[in-house]
């Protein structure tokens, strides 16, 4: 990551093996519970225990903003407080869903947005077209279809 020149969203499984760095362009992380408590060396349970201290670690931990991904999204950034979108919704927790929402982000940061406001834009927007989607679950085509109704 510390070649490219231009923001970087990490996701799924290039979360595995990251370490942190010294990262010139604007990176952002978004694991789920899962992924965020091998990052920060606790257990999936610890980290749905303790949501905002964990964002807050791994944004700290790897200098960059961490993008909770679950009930109420979290968005940290060190030396910054954090952010919780509680307009978290069930229907966002099917596969695929975390792409649409990674893929949202990836356009808000090529757009030049601040990463932590361009994460959290992202959070929101997600939620929201999901929301119109369904209250229990949603499918990543609906979701995408569903984009173009939320106003930023």
């Amino acid at each position: 990551l510390a070649e490219l020149e231009q923001p970087v969203v990490v996701d799924a499984d290039a979360l595995h093996e990251l370490e942190p760095g010294e990262w010139r362009p604007p990176v952002v992380l978004t694991p789920h519970a899962g992924e965020l408590g091998r990052l920060i060396g606790e257990s999936s349970s610890w980290v749905d225990a303790h949501r905002l201290e964990a964002a807050r670690r791994g944004a700290e931990r790897f200098g960059c903003v961490c993008l909770l991904k679950g009930s109420d999204t979290i968005v940290a950034a060190p030396r910054a407080g954090a952010w919780v979108c509680r307009a978290a919704t069930a229907a966002l927790a099917t596969a695929g869903t975390g792409d649409v929402l990674t893929g949202v982000l990836a356009a808000y940061l090529a757009k030049g947005l601040d990463p932590r406001l361009a994460a959290a834009a992202a959070a929101s927007a997600t939620e929201e077209a999901a929301r119109r989607v369904s209250s229990t679950g949603a499918i990543a085509s609906d979701v995408i279809a569903a984009l173009p109704a939320v106003r930023p």
